[in-house]
C-alpha cells in the first residue's frame, strides 16, 4: 500500500470518525444520565475506532467499488454507479499533489514526539522520585493489593514535580504520590487514594490510553479525535471513581469526595498541565463537578432497555458516516490520488451513436467525413502522422484499449460508416520530466477503423512521469 492510498483511506475514514463523533459529542452528557460510566468509555472507544476501522468498505465492497478503485486507473461515473472502467495511467498531482507526503510527515512526527514525551516523563519520574519508606503508605499499599488480589509488584513513589497522585509505567508499574499529600491524608483516605490507583493498574487502563493515542498518529490532523481522546481520559476516570465506590457507605463516600477536594485545591495552585501518559486521581475543576455527581449517584440503577437503545443509535451514527464516507469516495480520490481519476458523464457530454445521423451518406466524394451527420460540429477526422510528439491509447466502453501506432486513412472503399464509442488519450512527456495526459471524445468506424476525434473531456499534468 503506497502512502498516497494509505492518506485517502485515512481521509475517507476520518469523514467516517467525524460525522459518528458529532452525532456522540452532542448528546454525551445526557447519555450518562440513561446508563454508566462505563457504558461512556466503551461508547467512546467504539466511536474512536470509526476513525481507524474502515466499515465504509462494507458498503463499497457490496456496490463493487471498492475492486474498481483498487483495481483501475480511471472510472466513468454514471448516475452514482459505475457503469464503464478504462485501464488508463492518468496522475493527479497538481496542487494537492503532496498532501499524503505531508500527512505521512506528521504521523512520523507525531509518534516521534509522543515516544520522547513518554520517555521524558519516565526519565523524570526516575531522577526526581524516591521510595516512600513510610510504614502507613506501605502497610496500606499491601493491605488494599490483597483487597483487590492485584499481586504485581508495585512500586510507591514520592516525587516533587508531579501535583496529583497517578499511576504509570507499562512493565514497571508505579505509584507515584507528591510529597505535599504523602503527610496530609489520614490512613482511610491513603487506602482510597491507593484503591483508586490500583483500580487502573488491575483494568490496565494505561495501556487503553496509550494505545488510543498511538492511533491518534494516523487522524493528527483531525480535532474532533482529540476531543474525544480527552473525553475518554475524563470518564476512565469518572468510571474508576464509579467502581472504587461502588459498594460505599455514604460517609466513605463524603470521605471520598474530601480527598478530591484537596486535590482540586493543590491543582488551583499548582496549575500543572494535564499529562498524557498518566492516570491521576484529581482533575480538571469542570469535569471534577460531574465526578462528584457521580459518586454520589452511583447507586442509582440504570434501565439496560436504555443502553440497547443508544448502542442502537450509535450505530446508525457509524452507519450515516460510513454512508457520507462512502458518498465521498469518488471525489476524493479524484483529489487526491495520483493514479486514479474520476469522469461524471452526467457532467461530460459523452457521444453515442445516437448523435450520429445515417439518414444521409456519410462520405463525400472524396472520402472525408460529412461533419453534419454529427451532432458534435467539433470533430474532425485523426491521424497519427500530423502529432509524432505523443503517443495515442483508444479506449472502448469495455475497458479495453490498443495502443495506436498507425491508422491507415487512406484510400478505402465507399462505405455507410459504422460508429461506435471510443474514447482517446494522448501521452505527451516534456524535457523536464513530467507529462500531460488528455482525454477526448471519439468515434471510430467498425469498418474502415477510422477514427475523428471530439471535444476535450480533462486533461492532468504530472510533475514526473511515471507511464
Amino acid at each position: 500500500m503506497t502512502i498516497n492510498w494509505a492518506f485517502i483511506t485515512v481521509l475517507l475514514l476520518s469523514i467516517t470518525g467525524g460525522v459518528t463523533s458529532m452525532f456522540f459529542i452532542a448528546f454525551e452528557r445526557h447519555i450518562y444520565r440513561l446508563t454508566s460510566s462505563k457504558f461512556l468509555v466503551n461508547l467512546h472507544i467504539v466511536v474512536l475506532l470509526t476513525f481507524v476501522v474502515p466499515f465504509y468498505k462494507l458498503l463499497s465492497v457490496k456496490d463493487g467499488s471498492e475492486f474498481i478503485f483498487s483495481t483501475y486507473d480511471t472510472v466513468v461515473f454514471v448516475k452514482g454507479s459505475f457503469k464503464d472502467v478504462l485501464y488508463n495511467e492518468l496522475n493527479i498531482l497538481g496542487i494537492v499533489g503532496n498532501v499524503d507526503i505531508i500527512w505521512g510527515i506528521g504521523v512520523i512526527v507525531f509518534l516521534f514526539i509522543s515516544v520522547l514525551l513518554y520517555l521524558k516523563l519516565q526519565y523524570d519520574i526516575q531522577k526526581r522520585s524516591f521510595h516512600i519508606s513510610s510504614d502507613i503508605w506501605e502497610v496500606a499499599l499491601e493491605t488494599t493489593c490483597k483487597k483487590m488480589e492485584v499481586y504485581e509488584e508495585i512500586y510507591l513513589l514520592g516525587n516533587t514535580t508531579i501535583k496529583h497522585p497517578c499511576t504509570t509505567g507499562l512493565k514497571k508499574k508505579c505509584i507515584i504520590i507528591p510529597t505535599n499529600v504523602i503527610e496530609n491524608l489520614s490512613i482511610e483516605e491513603i487506602k482510597m487514594v491507593l484503591h483508586h490507583e490500583l483500580m487502573h493498574i488491575k483494568r490496565n487502563d494505561l495501556s487503553l490510553k496509550l494505545f488510543i493515542i498511538a492511533l491518534n498518529s494516523l487522524n493528527w490532523f483531525n480535532p474532533l479525535y482529540y476531543i474525544l481522546k480527552n473525553n475518554l481520559n475524563d470518564w476512565i476516570e469518572a468510571d474508576c471513581d464509579e467502581e472504587v465506590t461502588r459498594n460505599f457507605s455514604s460517609e466513605e463516600r463524603k470521605t471520598y469526595l474530601n480527598i478530591l477536594i484537596k486535590l482540586l485545591e493543590i491543582q488551583k495552585n499548582a496549575r500543572e498541565k494535564k499529562k498524557q501518559y498518566v492516570l491521576e486521581f484529581g482533575g480538571e475543576f469542570e469535569f471534577l463537578k460531574r465526578r462528584i455527581y457521580i459518586i454520589m449517584d452511583n447507586k442509582r440503577k440504570r434501565n439496560l432497555s436504555y443502553k440497547v437503545l443508544i448502542a442502537s443509535l450509535t450505530f446508525c451514527a457509524i452507519f450515516t458516516g460510513s454512508k457520507v464516507a462512502k458518498a465521498s469516495d469518488s471525489g476524493i480520490h479524484e483529489i487526491f490520488s495520483e493514479n486514479i481519476t474520476v469522469i461524471n458523464s452526467e457532467e461530460t457530454k459523452f457521444i453515442t451513436s445516437a448523435d450520429i445521423s445515417t439518414e444521409v451518406p456519410a462520405l463525400n466524394v472524396d472520402n472525408t467525413l460529412i461533419t453534419e451527420n454529427i451532432t458534435n460540429e467539433s470533430f474532425e477526422e485523426f491521424s497519427i502522422e500530423k502529432d509524432t510528439s505523443a503517443t495515442y491509447k483508444l479506449y472502448l466502453a469495455d475497458g479495453k484499449y490498443n495502443v495506436l501506432e498507425k491508422l491507415d486513412n487512406g484510400e478505402t472503399a465507399k462505405h455507410q460508416h459504422n460508429f461506435i464509442d471510443v474514447y482517446l488519450e494522448r501521452h505527451k512527456k516534456n524535457s523536464d520530466g513530467s507529462c500531460v495526459t488528455t482525454l477526448y471524445e471519439a468515434v471510430q468506424c467498425i469498418i474502415c477503423d477510422r477514427v475523428w476525434r471530439g471535444d476535450k473531456i480533462t486533461a492532468f499534468t504530472s510533475g514526473k512521469c511515471t507511464h
